[in-house]
């Protein structure tokens, strides 16, 4: 009699799994879906990046180009000061360039090592044997009974133990990715500052070539070139704030679905079928 009750109750709290583990695997899917997108913005936020830091990198060209022809010819003038305080800016500004696309490559390769995929696989493993265990049921023994959900119990384990591993990945993606937005903003701020000193040295520049002919066209050319070249550099950092952002965005919906997986698995793990 009393091992009957321990088989029947085995039974209903086995029936008890049924939705929570339903619920596991449809929002581990979820996740895994989260994760791809992630992992796809992050990509881009990259690309992006390096796109913008090799214009960056063709401005402050120009303007070292045209530091050079001042140095040359106007030394000691206000236009040379203007010139060296810009250059000075503009590499500057590429250097940090070059730290912020570092900073989203390693975004990207830390929200690509989230082991949301193998997370996934295993809840539907999870589910299949707990299925397989409660078509069973009916027919198996209670100390063949007990060992099965024991296997199932270890699924449980072995899967707590992945989230947690997952839990630490999508943290450091997240940190990274936070830092990548709030450096490609401040790297845009001080981009603006950037363009207006370039707007005003390629003004000056005109309007002294129109009382001194004797200025260089070489030079009227580069300050045009240069002018177009900051205009690229403003519309691609358009592009890297937007999915810097983006990215951003959707690494913390990764990280809050791996949050309700982990409570799911959690709330499962706290059932002791023996």
């Amino acid at each position: 009699m009393k091992e009957q009750e321990v088989y029947v109750g085995l039974k209903n709290q086995i029936y008890k799994y049924g939705n929570l583990i339903d619920d596991l695997v449809l929002s581990a899917r979820q996740t895994n879906e989260y994760c791809k997108l992630s992992i796809a913005n992050s990509s881009m936020a990259a690309a992006n990046i390096q796109v913008a830091l090799n214009a960056i990198v063709k401005l402050a060209s120009d303007i070292g180009s045209i530091f050079s022809i001042v140095n040359a010819a106007d030394r000691n003038s206000k236009m040379y000061e203007n010139a060296k305080d810009l250059s000075k800016q503009v590499n500057d500004v590429a250097y940090k360039a070059e730290l912020l696309s570092q900073l989203g490559m390693e975004t990207a390769m830390c929200t690509f090592e989230v082991s949301a995929s193998k997370v996934l696989d295993m809840a539907i493993a999870l589910g299949v044997n707990y299925n397989k265990l409660k078509s069973e049921i009916n027919n198996t023994e209670l100390n063949d009974l007990q060992l099965k959900i024991k296997d199932v119990q270890k699924e449980i384990n072995d899967l707590k133990n992945e989230l947690a591993s997952a839990l630490e990945e999508i943290a450091i993606a997240t940190d990274n990715a936070n830092k990548l937005e709030l450096d490609t903003k401040n790297l845009a701020d001080y981009l603006t500052n950037i363009f207006t000193s370039v707007d005003r040295f390629s003004n000056d520049v005109i309007k002294k070539k129109a009382i001194n002919p004797l200025i260089f066209d070489e030079l009227i050319s580069m300050v045009s070139c240069t002018t177009k070249d900051a205009n690229a550099v403003q519309a691609l950092m358009i592009n890297a704030l937007e999915s810097s952002s983006i990215t951003a965005s959707s690494i913390l919906e990764t990280k809050k679905a791996l949050n309700l997986v982990a409570e799911q698995v959690n709330e499962l793990s706290s059932f002791h079928l023996n």
